[in-house]
């Protein structure tokens, strides 16, 4: 009798030494080769036999074989187990969500010949009133007001400057009494000299009095001139901007002493 309690035992024994070395420590086994598992979430499943195993991070169900795994870890063992890791297998990180552009008014300035171009655009502002300001530095305190633009425009050539020289240039945005200024833009017109291009003759049958005339004397305007025709025949006056249009200072709200508005 003691004899056959001790061969009991070693066939127990041994029965629970090999379900023990198909599958790693803390791995319970899920299904045998050529079966068909199941893992609710990312799992990391090993496949093999005799201490000898390939892992894989599974989730749902696949087969449990050599091509799932994509390697044999013990082809002297035709019976090989699939069996799961205890704890879940971290999911991927998800993908960063890319950052949302800041609201505002983004600015860009390209540089020509004595002159720069301006193209702007809107994130999660509303155009109402605009305004174009010019400096040669990037702080906007005693910015020059050179421009107001309509709502809908979104580009600006400013003309007129000194090639060698860097201008700095902004948008302003009022609405509802709420400001927004744009990025500092800068640009460096070259090309030519240092002086403005040289403006075609006026057409044929008409001169233009203004640029070469000797002054016939001074006037002092408190309102903004309103320019209707296209061109303002001066008479060689020369225009100083009076009370009215502000304090004669470099800061804005100043108005403007003329405007198109054709």
């Amino acid at each position: 009798m003691r004899k056959l309690l001790t061969a009991a035992a070693l066939i127990a024994a041994t029965a629970t030494a090999f379900a023990a070395s198909n599958r790693p420590s803390g791995f319970t086994t899920i299904c045998s080769i050529g079966e068909t598992c199941s893992v609710s979430a990312s799992t990391n499943v090993a496949f093999g036999a005799a201490d000898l195993f390939v892992f894989k991070v599974l989730s749902g169900t696949f087969t449990c074989s050599v091509a799932t795994f994509g390697s044999d870890p013990n082809p002297a063992k035709a019976v090989k187990e699939c069996s799961a890791s205890s704890a879940a297998a971290p999911a991927p990180a998800p993908n960063p969500t890319p950052a949302p552009a800041p609201s505002g008014i983004a600015l860009q300035a390209a540089a020509g010949n004595a002159q720069v171009s301006l193209n702007w655009t809107y994130n999660g502002v509303t155009a109402a009133t605009q305004e174009v300001f010019r400096d040669t530095d990037a702080n906007p305190a005693g910015r020059v007001r050179i421009a107001s633009v309509s709502s809908a425009t979104r580009n600006f050539t400013a003309t007129g400057l000194t090639n060698g020289v860097t201008y700095f240039f902004f948008i302003k945005n009022t609405r509802l009494g709420v400001v927004t200024n744009s990025n500092a833009a800068s640009a460096t017109p070259s090309g030519g000299g240092t002086t403005p291009p040289p403006q075609p003759p006026p057409p044929s049958g008409g001169a233009i009095t203004g640029a070469t005339c000797v002054s016939t004397g001074n006037m002092t305007i408190n309102a903004t001139v309103r320019v209707t025709s296209g061109t303002l025949d001066g008479g060689c006056r020369t225009y100083n901007p009076g009370t009215g249009l502000g304090d004669g200072s470099q800061e804005e709200g100043q108005d403007p002493a003329f405007r198109d508005a054709a």
